[in-house]
């Protein structure tokens, strides 16, 4: 439900992003592209930001998507089940 919800909020505002995108080592919840940078999300519910960032370290989901020339953004969000809100996010640049 959740990763639903802003799929949609960025579709709405004219982002260009993708749901469940696979990769070799597994699936990104969403990836956005804008411009020169490219966001990659991980979802958590009821977990932490901190390992929605782990996850997408150790599964590499950046890897593919290196070397075009673009800034590499990785972003991991929890949502609180009980609040129905967004619990904590972390962001950080790649750096290559």
């Amino acid at each position: 439900y959740f990763h639903a919800v802003i799929f949609l909020a960025f579709k709405l505002c004219g982002f260009f992003v993708e749901s469940e995108v696979s990769v070799s080592t597994g699936r990104i919840d969403a990836l956005m592209t804008y411009e020169n940078r490219l966001y990659i999300f991980e979802f958590k519910l009821n977990d932490s930001a901190e390992n929605a960032l782990k996850q997408i370290h150790e599964k590499a989901y950046y890897k593919s998507y290196q070397n075009q020339g673009k800034e590499i953004y990785l972003l991991g969000i929890n949502f609180s089940g009980d609040t129905k809100e967004v619990e904590d996010w972390k962001m950080e640049k790649l750096i290559s």
